[in-house]
C-alpha cells in the first residue's frame, strides 16, 4: 500500500513488532499518522541472525539494540505518532525522546515533519528530557504543535512558566492523569485496594 497515509492498531506490540513496523514504513513511505506503538515490546526481539540472513551480523546487532531509531527512520513523512510506555523507570520512552530530539545537525533529525506526539503510560518521564525534546523541536522550526501525555502519575512535568513559553511558540502541551498507566485505581472499602500494587 504505497499511498497509505494513516495506520493505527489497538496495540502495535509483540515479539516481532520492530521488524513488522519497519516493513510497514518501508512499504508505505507516505504514512503520516502511526498509532499505538507499544515501546516496551520492541526490546528483546525473538529474531535471530538466521531470520535476517540478508543483513550483515553487525548490522543485525545494531538493529536489534536500537529498534526505536530503526523504526523512526522508516517513517520520513510522519506528522503524528502515538506511543505507550511501561511502568516504573521507562527507558523506552526516554530512548524515544532522545531519538526524536534534534541534535546539532538539524539535517539528520528523525521524523522532521513531526507535528504531534501522544504518549500514554508515561511513568518515569523526566521534566528535563521533555523540555530538551520540546525545545529542540521548536528550534527545528518544522511546525511541531502538540505534546500530549496521558495517564501520567506526575502532573507538573512541565512548569507553568515553561508551558506559557511553549504556548507562545505555538506548541500546546497537555498532561493528564486519568489513572496510572491506563489502570484505574480501585480505592473502595468494599472491593479493597488495587491488585496492581501501586503506591500512592
Amino acid at each position: 500500500m504505497p499511498r497509505l497515509r494513516q495506520f493505527s492498531a489497538e496495540t502495535l506490540g509483540g515479539p516481532s513488532t520492530s521488524r513488522s513496523v519497519v516493513a510497514l514504513g518501508t512499504g508505505s513511505p507516505l504514512i503520516q499518522e502511526l498509532g499505538n506503538l507499544h515501546l516496551p515490546s520492541l526490546q528483546g526481539q525473538a529474531d535471530s541472525p538466521a531470520d535476517n540472513a540478508w543483513l550483515l551480523e553487525e548490522d543485525w546487532e545494531w538493529i536489534r539494540s536500537h529498534p526505536i531509531e530503526v523504526i523512526l527512520q522508516s517513517f520520513p513523512s510522519l506528522t503524528r505518532l502515538a506511543v505507550s510506555g511501561g511502568y516504573g523507570p521507562d527507558l523506552h520512552l526516554s530512548e524515544l525522546l532522545h531519538a526524536l530530539t534534534p541534535g546539532d545537525n538539524l539535517e539528520a533529525v528523525l521524523c522532521p515533519a513531526l507535528r504531534e506526539l501522544v504518549v500514554t503510560s508515561s511513568s518515569g518521564l523526566e521534566s528535563s528530557l521533555l523540555n530538551t525534546f520540546v525545545g529542540g523541536r521548536i528550534r527545528l522550526a518544522q511546525g511541531f504543535r502538540r505534546l500530549e501525555i496521558q495517564n501520567s502519575p506526575v502532573l507538573d512535568l512541565i512548569s507553568k512558566a515553561e508551558n506559557e513559553f511553549y504556548c507562545s511558540q505555538g506548541v500546546d502541551i497537555s498532561v493528564s492523569s486519568g489513572g496510572f498507566g491506563g489502570l484505574e485505581l480501585v480505592l473502595s472499602p468494599w472491593m479493597g485496594l488495587s491488585p496492581y500494587g501501586i503506591e500512592l
